[in-house]
């Protein structure tokens, strides 16, 4: 079998400021959500994010769990899915310019 040239390795991409989009709309929807502030990390395996990156596409990763995965069995524990999808829905609702408060209930 051959490898394909520049198929195993892409270069690395920086990180975004934590007051750039989409971590800031995250980072006050994890607040809201969660009652405290997130905990920012490098995240070192390959994914999606970095191609979005490489074509200019502020990308970050976020989501429920801790840094890695089973390698086998895959699985992720319902209790943080939920609250990480709560996250994501407020998240998006300031990002795509509908309710810029974030949480329910706060005066616009």
């Amino acid at each position: 079998m051959r490898q394909v040239p520049g198929s195993l390795f892409v270069p690395a991409t920086e990180e975004l400021p934590h007051d750039a989009e989409p971590v800031a709309s995250l980072t006050l929807a994890y607040r809201q959500m969660m009652g405290k502030p997130p905990v920012y990390y490098r995240k070192n395996a390959y994914c999606d994010t970095i191609r979005f990156s490489h074509a200019g596409i502020p990308s970050v990763t976020f989501g429920p769990g801790e840094d890695g995965w089973p390698p086998t069995n895959e699985y992720i524990h319902t209790p943080k899915a939920v609250p990480a999808a709560q996250v994501m829905a407020l998240a998006l609702m300031r990002l795509l310019g509908g309710d810029r408060s974030g949480a329910p209930g706060e005066p616009r």
